[in-house]
């Protein structure tokens, strides 16, 4: 049955949503005090391994943000100074090669200031007309064994 239930799956899911459902229906047996019907399960192993053969995983590679869309997204940014820090995290982050989860926290409770960029982090550096941001955590920097420092060059023939 559940053979037939990954089949009928396969025609618009990838290997990992596929995956999630059967997740779900294990999750629904176990609440009911019933236990899961995995009786085809080498055989059912087959089927997504198959699936993911077929299918992929459903991964789906991010553009990267572009300097003319950088120009778009300003266009049409509300006038205010905090639209303005957004606008500028944005850029630092599209100059910097920072990831999103260097700029951007998922939630208060996932902040810590030891893995996000604080007011700390970043300075202005009047002399080289450079803007510094310390990372002291990304996905290359795990163990915090050292800090890697961007430098992000301004242009003072606009001053």
């Amino acid at each position: 049955m559940l053979c037939t239930y990954v089949t009928f799956l396969s025609r618009t899911c990838s290997a990992a949503t596929a995956r999630q459902y059967l997740k779900g229906l294990k999750y629904f047996y176990t609440g009911m005090g019933v236990r899961p019907p995995w009786s085809e399960f080498a055989r059912l192993e087959r089927m997504l391994g198959g699936l993911k053969r077929l299918r992929g995983e459903g991964t789906r590679r991010m553009l990267p943000i572009t300097p003319p869309m950088l120009l778009a997204f300003a266009a049409v940014l509300p006038a205010g100074p905090e639209w303005l820090a957004i606008f500028t995290c944005c850029v630092c982050g599209v100059f910097g090669l920072l990831r999103r989860s260097n700029l951007v926290v998922g939630g208060m409770s996932l902040f810590g200031q030891p893995k996000h960029l604080t007011r700390a982090d970043v300075h202005f550096d009047r002399a080289r007309y450079a803007l510094r941001l310390r990372v002291r955590f990304s996905k290359t920097l795990i163990y915090q064994d050292r800090v890697h420092e961007v430098w992000i060059q301004g242009d003072d023939s606009h001053s």
